[in-house]
């Protein structure tokens, strides 16, 4: 057809005459000639880097990136399958747009740093009489606090900074079905941004929002206490028992039922002592004046909230060792209420900290962090 040509020129000046929109010597050579010089790509007679076929355009196109482009070259490395049966190969450009028309597709979707090859493809569809697809250019997502490069998770996980493709640390898919990421809600999220060419910057606040309307309905709550410290529970005259709700918002499920032994300790986050508070309110348990290392029932009158007096979470002496995986890598450890050990594998809320899944239950409770 004359719409291709083989070119001798070294790389660096092919390169620098279409960038001044110049045709090098070989372009208008005869087609006789061109195929002349095609077979001596085969025979040997050319050698890397010395003939490589290429596809015109137009010179005079505003974007050097659309003048001429590379369609084949020589590469004498042995081929896994076929060795050294062949030494010409496409280049992508070429590759792809054969493939698209063998496939018979009708609907191309690319990122948009890719525009300059549709651009180059559309020009062999067009040599070649075949329908061209249509093309749809989407922008580039950035995503922040992940790790999305493939080398360097790899790297990572053989250096043991990851502890595989799902950690929590990283933007997979993997990792997000670890930590409770429901698929409805990735994918709500992506229905929402759509296919714009402008790029656009993820947010893990919409996509955790999403995912919240979704398990929050189903996730009991607990208690959890981080860095837990023991203090001795006083005052009491008899055994006491808060029965704290599954659910706010579905009593029908019942409750957990906390019992305080008389003289026995309960656990209160470190945090929560900071300070030095002379009064705490236990959640769903009673009144409590804290005296050093212990606590002194106080009553169950709620009126003290008014007085200033903060609510804290805790946890019974029975508590079982648990632990949070972060997504910073980090682990927070504590204790929870026996009963989070009823719930392997569902997300849950631990009350005042966060919604996490629950991942193992023993010897001790492992949780991996799912959002706030």
């Amino acid at each position: 057809m004359g719409k291709a040509y083989v070119c001798t020129c070294k790389p660096d000046d092919w390169r620098d005459l279409k960038n001044h929109k110049k045709a090098c010597p070989h372009r208008e050579q005869p087609v006789e000639e061109q195929l002349l010089r095609w077979d001596k790509m085969f025979d040997g007679s050319y050698k890397i880097e010395e003939a490589s076929v290429m596809v015109k355009t137009d010179l005079n196109h505003p974007n050097p990136a659309i003048r001429d482009f590379v369609a084949l070259r020589i590469d004498d490395t042995p081929h896994p399958r076929t060795g050294t049966k062949y030494r010409v190969y496409p280049l992508m450009n070429l590759a792809v747009a054969v493939d698209d028309h063998l496939l018979d597709l009708t609907h191309v979707l690319r990122g948009k740093d890719h525009l300059n090859n549709t651009y180059r493809q559309e020009y062999l569809f067009g040599y070649m009489g075949w329908k061209v697809p249509e093309y749809i250019h989407y922008g580039r997502v950035s995503i922040e606090d992940a790790q999305l490069s493939t080398s360097k998770m790899a790297k990572g996980i053989k250096e043991g900074l990851y502890t595989g493709w799902d950690d929590p640390q990283l933007g997979t898919l993997g990792a997000m079905r670890r930590r409770g990421i429901r698929p409805e809600a990735i994918r709500r999220y992506w229905t929402e941004v759509g296919i714009k060419e402008v790029d656009i910057q993820f947010s893990w606040k919409t996509l955790f929002t999403y995912n919240r309307e979704l398990v929050d309905d189903g996730a009991d709550r607990y208690f959890f206490v981080n860095d837990p410290i023991p203090l001795t529970m006083g005052g009491l005259d008899a055994d006491i028992t808060a029965r704290a709700p599954l659910h706010p918002d579905h009593p029908e499920r019942g409750t957990r039922d906390l019992k305080v032994v008389k003289g026995s300790n309960v656990f209160l986050a470190r945090e929560d002592m900071n300070g030095d508070p002379k009064r705490l309110r236990l959640k769903d348990l009673c009144n409590v004046d804290v005296k050093g290392d212990k606590l002194v029932y106080a009553g169950n009158d709620l009126a003290v909230l008014k007085e200033g007096v903060r609510i804290v979470h805790w946890a019974p002496a029975d508590a079982v060792e648990a632990e949070v995986l972060m997504t910073d890598g980090t682990t927070m450890k504590g204790v929870a209420e026996p009963s989070l050990t009823k719930s392997l594998g569902k997300v849950v809320q631990l009350e005042r900290f966060a919604f996490v899944r629950v991942e193992q239950v023993a010897p001790a409770v492992k949780c991996v962090f799912t959002h706030r």
